[in-house]
């Protein structure tokens, strides 16, 4: 079957003049779209329906995703930020790698009860994010680049402390060690990973470039250890030390988020460590160099991270790196 071509219209910009027609095939097409930031591919969706339709085939989505890793102006910070009092809300907000003022991408209207019932969000994985709520129990999936928001249906199994992600499993009577639990969506498979030797070693997963990582979401122990799975085929860990820097409030620890497309790891301090009224710190460390350089973010709704009437309570805040994505969440 002969694949259709497509017509762009092409004019010197003067309107008494013909405007003459070019036919693409589609191939050239798509290549010419997919290397395009996702807003303005948003706006190309408008120009005919044969465009739309072209754009929103998952396989386009999927070539689009995969190119935008190397653009930087489609790879950015994504945070996620619930309010001290009420936590009937999450904001995601969005500012690129060298910080300045975040942009508000879309609220989450979560109807949970409670501070501790906003449970989980989860780190960035191909553009989209994963997050948990205790009460009521809501597992929900948010893409920032179409800001669309879906809710799972819920199920009848139950799901203790692991609804989805990355898990761990300790020792018991069969297993002797701690290991890690994983399912291969290909295979439809489990399977058993070992965790590298040493007392060091907590498993709180993470993806950094593409790899499987255990570090400890607040280290006790500075400078913390991050051990990271390099050869899944021999089991091969390799570790990597992280020494923040001096202004690092590590009385209350750091959290390691992943890692930027560049390959730095991710690092911020909790909410409760930050001192900065205005302004929120985020760390790159260049674990290769043994290297950190920090950035300054703005525009967060701050003011609304302290419980005013004194309590010790206060919001939530995860920062995690993003990748724009053109899939849409409909028909989930």
């Amino acid at each position: 079957m002969r694949k259709k071509n497509c017509t762009l219209g092409i004019s010197s910009g003067n309107t008494d003049e013909m405007v003459k027609y070019v036919y693409l095939p589609r191939e050239i097409v798509i290549d010419i779209l997919t290397r395009l930031p996702a807003k303005v591919v948003g706006q190309c969706k408008c120009i005919c329906k044969h465009w739309r339709t072209l754009i929103e085939d998952p396989m386009f989505a999927e070539l689009h995703h995969n190119r935008a890793k190397c653009r930087p102006d489609s790879c950015y910070l994504l945070i996620s930020f619930s309010p001290a009092i009420n936590f009937d809300k999450i904001d995601f907000f969005a500012v690129g790698y060298e910080g300045g003022s975040a942009q508000r991408l879309l609220t989450f209207p979560t109807q949970a009860e409670g501070w501790y019932h906003i449970r989980h969000i989860k780190q960035s994985v191909n553009g989209l994010i994963c997050g948990y709520l205790t009460k009521p129990r809501t597992i929900f999936i948010v893409n920032p680049t179409t800001k669309e928001v879906v809710t799972l249906p819920r199920s009848s199994m139950p799901t203790g402390n692991c609804p989805y992600s990355f898990h761990h499993r300790k020792p018991s009577s069969t297993i002797d060690k701690e290991v890690i639990v994983a399912f291969d969506l290909k295979d439809e498979k489990f399977r058993v990973i070992p965790l590298p030797e040493g007392p060091s070693v907590m498993p709180r997963l993470r993806e950094l470039g593409g790899h499987l990582a255990a570090c400890e979401d607040y280290p006790e122990n500075v400078p913390e250890e991050v051990w990271i799975l390099e050869d899944y085929e021999n089991w091969v860990w390799v570790k990597v030390i992280i020494t923040p820097p001096r202004d690092f409030d590590i009385a209350d620890g750091f959290l390691t988020n992943g890692a930027i497309q560049t390959g730095d790891i991710l690092l911020h301090t909790p909410p409760e460590s930050c001192s900065f009224p205005t302004s929120v710190g985020i760390y790159y460390y260049d674990w290769k160099k043994s290297s950190v350089r920090r950035i300054d973010i703005t525009g967060l709704p701050l003011s609304e991270f302290i419980d005013p009437r004194g309590n010790a309570r206060i919001g939530k805040m995860k920062v995690s790196d993003c990748t724009e994505n053109l899939f849409s969440l409909r028909g989930i």
